[in-house]
């Protein structure tokens, strides 16, 4: 009898895993891409030094392909690539020329209407596989951590989403516990078939809320998802 409850026990737990994996297995799979903000090359005035046909010095307008000046890492720009099989990321070389309002031009290696990375939640690799996004407070405050490594930064966001997650987490065990004694207590005898299926809802319902709620720092996945010293390292560098 007692073998028979394990092995329900355990065949209980088994689908609930495959069913939230079922269920979730493309936001665990999004969760790991890095978010990424992009932008439209365009061509931008830039003012050169010409000679009218009386030979005097006149300054003139021409159209040319240009970047802002934060895009670029030494001579190197991330270019986004659309394929049928994802979104990726492409480090391309380029050659630079005038500066001009913020905007530096770019003679080789682009051509309007590229799509430009200006942002992202943390740092790219060539190849990657990212998520086209807006701004948000991410790739704000990696973006500030690129620019001024020197400067200790923090964030409110991170900090009242760390406090609403173990606020979460709390209020979720309680919760837990008193829908398995309230199972334990009037699901008997014959109602007793119900247990599992109640809590496997709950979990789902869990997992529903947790996807809308929970924040993850970028920087987190997906290598030190796993890594319990890199998670003990971030959360001194977040200053939660």
């Amino acid at each position: 009898m007692k073998t028979q409850k394990a092995a329900n026990g355990i065949l209980a737990v088994f689908f609930t895993i495959m069913l939230l994996l079922t269920l979730f297995a493309e936001d665990l799979y999004r969760l790991t891409l890095p978010k990424v903000v992009t932008e439209t090359v365009l061509r931008r005035p830039f003012p050169y030094e010409k000679t009218d046909m009386e030979g005097n010095p006149i300054t003139v307008e021409q159209l040319e392909v240009a970047v802002p000046l934060g895009v670029l890492t030494g001579n190197r720009v991330y270019v986004l690539i659309r394929t049928e099989s994802g979104t990726f990321v492409r480090e391309r070389e380029v050659t630079t020329g005038k500066i001009e309002s913020g905007y530096i031009e770019i003679t080789e290696g682009l051509r309007s209407k590229d799509k430009i990375v200006v942002g992202s939640d943390r740092a790219l690799t060539d190849g990657a596989e990212v998520l086209e996004t807006e701004w948000n407070e991410q790739i704000l405050l990696h973006g500030q951590r690129e620019t001024q490594p020197e400067k200790e930064i923090s964030s409110p966001y991170f900090r009242n989403g760390m406090r609403n997650n173990v606020c979460y987490a709390v209020g979720i065990a309680v919760i837990t516990a008193v829908l398995v004694f309230l199972c334990k207590k009037f699901l008997k005898r014959r109602l007793r078939f119900l247990q599992t299926p109640v809590l496997i809802l709950w979990c789902v319902l869990v997992c529903f809320f947790l996807r809308k709620n929970l924040v993850i720092p970028g920087e987190w996945i997906p290598e030190k998802l796993i890594d319990w010293n890199g998670w003990k390292e971030n959360i001194k560098q977040f200053r939660i």
